[in-house]
């Protein structure tokens, strides 16, 4: 077929607005990225910041903390073990008494009460006494009387003590003469003699006293925080306990009456947390504000404390700025150079790739770009060649549609133009042969020669058979045996009168002239409705050319969707096969009632059409047609298979493309499956298809209905 050339020329947009550039988009992006790498610099230094401070917060903390209990653990050590060694001198006592009176006598029971005596007059501490248990939880003595006898199981510290007979703990205790309850430590060992548990306890808050000062102020004075930073001990009072250089003082003496009760109360409201507050160093004319976190030691009414100048905390996050100021410009400085660099790089294979975009949508489909040497643009630059070299080729496919529509509408209407004007001379013959032929014919003549009409109209003689030459070989044997040779008119007659294969038939008409030219007549007028038939059967051509078109160009118009029985749908479409499929052709169905799909129906015959169609095409004049439908999972499926020679391995890969045909000899467009495909695919579907030699098989699924 021949190939016409199409040129296209595509509208150039009006460029004259467009004022920006890509050097001005690449400034306007620096622009714009500097802006969140400016932020992000001022939200990393404040995020460093606040991390910094929770950090050194957390160190002033963690400091305190420290101190806080090495200095508790001091303090429980030295009560422990004075309380440990009351104890062991209570012990020792009574031991004392039984060895010196081992019979359980009088004399005993003097010695123990007197022993007892002795110990309730003993202080431990500064209000702390002695007591005893029995295992029952039973009071052998203890200084308040009212509860002397008694028994306090079921009370803390009694039931702990009953378990665990010896040792230190502490607890929370209220004597019947005490207001609230306090702290208190004790010390206890069983003595199995007397089944007593021997107990020496004392308030916590007493034992201040006990404490190695001087241990623990070197302790205190050991720590160092940061260039300036120190931990001290004040008292409830103010008195400072430990300190680098105030021990001994008072901290009123260095605040105002305001100031100094004010952190007092800060230092003692709560048990710890953080506070600031002014101080100038001794021999410096400069006051800073001092940062610091204090805990309590409550059972002595201590706060433990570590300090550090607030603006030497900020003097890392104030280089820390800094740093990140010189690096957000550096970095600027850089990305503008980039930017600037980066531009000229891209700004020059751009201009090329609009060069060839301008060239190409002016018409020019043979330009092409020249990579750039960056690999993106150089991407860029392979698909719009891919594209260009696209476009070309779909327009030559184009072209080549045009041409193959002109053909296949050119030899229709070329022979609706030749027959119509074959109709026209034969139609003036025609009634000047009728007038004269009716005008000499008798009633009963005229019913014949009507009859002989309408048998050859109601079984037409097909017009291939004009040009069987077997036929026609044997017809012009009749006709020299009836002494009519070379009388090719009359073999026209006979074969358009359906009398082809049997002559005979019309035998008495061919015994006269006049019924030879009656014969002639009736062959004329037949030639006129097979005008007729070759007119529609041109028009039927040239309607479905443009049919094929008009779903190959289909816009989404559609009918209504219904919902269809599969089976029913492609069994009204096979019925459009029938004259089709002959002796040596056999259909196999396998129909599931439950195969149901939705669609429009008109749309889908179309895909039924074209793949019975191709099934027929590919095996001639036998074979087995196999037509299916199932349902899966809801999912409608019909199969249409063909015993024919398989697809050509050469197309496999590009049957859905359009133009892509089986057919030989210009039949078809190559556009059946590219519709069906696309029809499917409206609703959801898929086609898919399997080929061997012997078998082919068209599989069309769809999805089940109402499914979105």
């Amino acid at each position: 077929m021949r190939e016409y050339p199409i040129v296209y020329t595509f509208p150039v947009a009006d460029t004259g607005r467009r004022t920006a550039t890509i050097p001005g988009r690449f400034i306007l992006l620096l622009l714009l990225a500097s802006v969140p790498f400016i932020g992000a610099a001022v939200f990393s230094t404040l995020w460093t910041a606040r991390a910094s401070g929770e950090l050194i917060r957390n160190q002033l903390q963690n400091y305190t903390s420290t101190l806080h209990a090495v200095i508790d653990t001091l303090l429980k050590a030295n009560v422990q073990t004075y309380l440990r060694s009351k104890v062991e001198v209570g012990v020792d006592a009574l031991r004392a008494v039984l060895r010196e009176h081992p019979g359980d006598g009088a004399a005993r029971k003097t010695g123990l009460e007197q022993a007892v005596g002795e110990l309730l007059n003993y202080k431990v501490g500064v209000s702390g006494y002695y007591y005893a248990l029995d295992l029952e939880g039973n009071v052998v003595f203890h200084p308040d009387a009212a509860i002397v006898g008694t028994s306090q199981a079921g009370k803390e510290p009694i039931d702990t003590q009953v378990v665990r007979r010896t040792g230190y703990f502490e607890y929370m205790w209220q004597n019947t003469y005490e207001e609230a309850p306090r702290r208190k430590a004790l010390y206890m060992e069983f003595i199995p003699e007397l089944g007593w548990i021997l107990t020496a306890t004392s308030y916590r808050d007493e034992f201040t006293r006990m404490i190695d000062l001087e241990g623990l102020r070197s302790a205190v004075n050991s720590v160092v925080f940061g260039q300036s930073g120190y931990s001290y001990i004040v008292d409830r009072e103010g008195l400072v306990i430990s300190h680098p250089y105030l021990q001994g003082e008072y901290v009123r003496d260095h605040f105002s009456p305001e100031e100094g009760e004010l952190l007092m109360s800060r230092f003692f409201s709560a048990g710890s947390g953080y506070t600031t507050y002014p101080w100038k160093d001794p021999g410096s004319r400069r006051t800073r504000v001092k940062m610091v976190n204090h805990k309590q030691l409550e059972d002595f009414g201590w706060v433990v404390a570590t300090s550090m100048y607030v603006d030497e905390m900020n003097r890392p996050l104030l280089v820390l700025a800094g740093t990140n100021a010189a690096i957000a410009l550096a970095a600027a400085l850089a990305l503008a150079a980039a930017v600037y660099f980066i531009t000229r790089s891209i700004d020059r294979p751009m201009l090329q790739l609009i060069e060839v975009l301008r060239r190409s949508s002016a018409g020019d489909l043979s330009v092409r770009a020249e990579p750039a040497g960056l690999r993106e643009l150089d991407e860029v630059a392979d698909h719009l060649n891919y594209f260009i070299q696209a476009l070309h080729d779909k327009i030559a496919a184009l072209g080549n549609l045009t041409a193959g529509i002109a053909h296949e509408l050119n030899s229709p209407l070329g022979a609706i133009r030749s027959t119509a004007r074959s109709m026209e001379a034969n139609m003036r013959r025609c009634l000047e042969d009728q007038q004269v032929i009716l005008a000499g014919l008798s009633p009963g003549e005229r019913v014949e020669y009507y009859a002989l009409l309408d048998r050859a109209r109601l079984d037409p003689a097909k017009p291939d058979r004009l040009l069987d030459r077997e036929l026609r070989r044997r017809l012009e044997t009749y006709l020299s045996n009836r002494g009519l040779p070379g009388r090719e008119d009359l073999v026209d007659a006979l074969i358009s009168l359906g009398a082809g294969d049997d002559p005979e038939a019309l035998g008495t008409w061919l015994s006269s002239d006049r019924g030879i030219e009656r014969l002639a007549a009736a062959s004329r007028v037949m030639e006129n409705f097979y005008s007729v038939r070759l007119i529609d059967q041109a028009s039927r051509t040239a309607a479905k050319v443009v049919d094929t078109l008009r779903n190959y160009i289909y816009t989404g118009e559609e009918g209504a969707v219904e919902r269809l029985s599969a089976s029913q749908e492609v069994e009204l479409v096979l019925t459009q096969f029938q004259g089709r499929i002959r002796e040596g052709l056999e259909v196999r169905r396998d129909y599931d009632p439950q195969a149901v799909l939705e669609g429009d129906r008109k749309r889908l015959s179309v895909v039924w059409n074209a793949l019975i169609k191709n099934a027929l095409d590919s095996m001639g004049n036998s074979g087995v047609l196999g037509v299916r439908t199932s349902a899966d999972g809801g999912r409608a499926r019909v199969e249409i298979s063909d015993t024919g020679p398989g697809v050509d391995p050469a197309i496999r890969d590009r049957i859905f493309e359009p133009f892509v045909t089986t057919k030989t000899g210009g039949a078809g467009m190559g556009l059946g499956l590219d519709i069906a495909r696309k029809i499917v695919q409206e609703y959801g579907g898929t086609i898919e298809f399997e080929s061997v030699p012997g078998r082919t098989t068209f599989r069309v699924t769809f999805p089940k209905p109402g499914a979105p």
